[in-house]
């Protein structure tokens, strides 16, 4: 997908990525990971972005999300 979305924004295309509710925080982190530093634009409300930036400050409370352990 960021091969094609890369491809994409060299043809002169823009990519909007909208946030939903993520109560896993695995999925916010691929979210997050490649949705979000692909995009040229974001959807979100407050909520979601005072989560973004804890994300990013190191400030998210992880203990409020599942989390997926993968083998």
């Amino acid at each position: 997908m960021e091969k094609f979305w890369k491809e994409l924004k060299g043809k002169g295309h823009v990519i909007h990525a909208e946030f939903a509710h993520f109560s896993n925080l695995d999925f916010f982190r691929i979210f997050e990971k490649y949705a979000v530093t692909h995009a040229d634009s974001l959807g979100m409300n407050e909520q979601e972005l005072i989560l973004l930036l804890d994300f990013w400050e190191g400030k998210l409370d992880v203990s409020l999300y599942n989390t997926i352990i993968l083998n």
